[in-house]
C-alpha cells in the first residue's frame, strides 16, 4: 500500500466472493465529491475473481489499499485487519455489495466538522431489494427525540442511541465514527455473522453525541446471508448475544439495562429454538447435536431472575429450569403454532 498524506476518512470494505459487485461498490467510493479518503479493501480469502478486481483498482488509484487474508474469518475479523492500518481521522465501512451516493463522504465529514462533540454519524440508509425496489429506512425511535423532516433524528446522546439500537433497532447501524473510538472498541469477532452489531451498540454508548446526516448508503438486502439462510450458522446469534452481555457487564451497566438485555437474550433463545425446529430435518445428525448443545448452553446461562414476569407468563416463554421441560414446552408450543397456522388457511 503506497503511503499517501493522511486522509480525513478511511473506508473499510471486507470482501468475500463479491467479485460481481465490486465495480459498483468501489466505483461509488472513487466517484465521491469528497476526495480526501482512503479505501482499504480486505479480501477474506475469496475463491472468485475478487482479488483480481481489487488488484486492478489498487493499481489504478493510490487511495485504494489491499489486505489479503490467508484464511477466511468473517467480516468482523476482516474489518479489524483493515482498522489496524487505517489512517483517517474518521472510519466507516462499506459492505462489498453495497454502494454510496456520490456526496456521501462529503456529508459525513461536514457533519463531524460542524459538530465537534459528535462521535458517530449515521448514514441515510436505503434498503435495496433483489427486485430492484428501494425503500428508505423506517425510523421508529422515541418520539421525545427531535426529528428531521425525513423522519430521522437530529441528535441523540450516546446513551439514547445505545438504547434505541440495543433492544429493537429503532435506529440502524450504518455509520461513521471517530477512529480513536473504533480503535478502543474494535469489531467484535465472537461470531461470524452477528457480532458486528455488538460493536455498533458500544460505539453509540461511548459517544458524546450521535447524529444523522443526508449521506445516502444503499444497503443491498441479501436473502443468502447468514441471518436469512437455513444453516446451523444461524445459531451464531446466541454467541454474539453472550458476548454483548459480557461487554455490558465489563462496562458496569445498570440493572435496568442488564434486565432488559437478559429478556432479549431469552426471547432470541426461544426464537432460535423455533428456527431449529423448523429446519432440523435438513441438518445432518452432527449438526443437530451441535445445535442442541448450543441451545442448551445458552439456556443454562440465562439469569431467569432478571426476566420480567409479565413477559414470560405464557406458553412457550416460561423459563423452566429443567432442560427437558423447556424442550417439551417449546416443541408443544411450536406444534400448536403450526397447527393453528394450517387451520387458519
Amino acid at each position: 500500500m503506497t503511503l499517501m498524506p493522511k486522509p480525513r476518512i478511511s473506508v473499510l470494505m471486507a470482501v468475500y466472493d463479491a467479485g460481481r459487485f465490486l465495480d459498483k461498490s468501489i466505483g461509488s467510493v472513487l466517484r465521491q465529491t469528497f476526495t480526501d479518503f482512503e479505501l482499504i479493501c480486505i479480501d477474506d480469502c475469496s475463491t472468485d475473481s475478487s482479488r483480481n478486481v481489487l488488484r486492478r483498482y489498487a493499481a489504478e488509484d493510490p487511495r485504494v489499499g489491499m489486505v489479503f487474508l490467508p484464511h477466511n474469518h468473517g467480516p468482523a475479523y476482516a474489518r479489524n485487519a483493515g482498522l489496524k492500518i487505517a489512517r483517517g481521522e474518521y472510519v466507516t465501512f462499506l459492505d462489498a455489495d453495497d454502494w454510496l451516493a456520490d456526496d456521501a463522504l462529503e456529508q459525513i465529514v461536514e457533519t463531524f466538522d460542524r459538530n465537534p462533540k459528535t462521535d458517530c454519524v449515521l448514514f441515510d440508509a436505503v434498503n435495496v431489494y433483489p427486485n430492484g425496489t428501494q425503500e428508505p429506512y423506517h425510523w421508529n425511535f422515541d418520539k421525545a427525540v427531535s426529528r428531521n423532516p425525513d423522519g430521522s433524528f437530529l441528535v441523540m446522546t450516546g446513551r439514547q442511541a445505545f438504547e434505541e439500537s440495543l433492544f429493537s433497532w429503532n435506529i440502524h447501524g450504518v455509520y461513521a465514527t471517530r477512529t480513536e473510538i473504533n480503535r478502543r472498541f474494535p469489531y467484535d469477532e465472537s461470531s461470524r455473522g452477528f457480532s458486528d452489531d455488538n460493536t455498533t451498540h458500544i460505539h453509540y454508548l461511548v459517544s458524546r453525541e450521535v447524529r444523522c446526516c443526508p449521506a445516502r448508503y444503499y444497503y443491498r438486502q441479501n436473502n443468502a446471508s447468514i441471518s436469512h439462510a437455513a444453516s446451523p450458522l444461524r445459531l451464531d446469534c446466541l454467541d454474539a448475544n453472550a458476548s454483548m452481555k459480557r461487554q455490558l457487564e465489563a462496562l458496569r451497566m445498570d440493572d435496568d439495562i442488564m434486565d432488559r438485555y437478559e429478556l432479549r437474550r431469552w426471547l432470541v433463545l426461544v426464537d432460535t429454538y423455533m428456527f431449529y425446529v423448523l429446519h432440523r430435518r435438513s441438518f445432518s445428525p452432527a449438526d443437530r447435536c451441535m445445535c442442541l448443545s448450543r441451545l442448551h448452553r445458552t439456556w443454562q446461562s440465562i439469569e431467569t431472575w432478571r426476566l420480567c414476569p409479565s413477559d414470560i407468563r405464557k406458553l412457550g416463554y416460561y423459563p423452566f429450569r429443567c432442560w427437558l421441560l423447556f424442550r417439551c414446552e417449546e416443541e408443544f408450543y411450536f406444534f400448536l403454532k403450526r397447527l393453528l397456522g394450517k387451520t387458519n388457511r
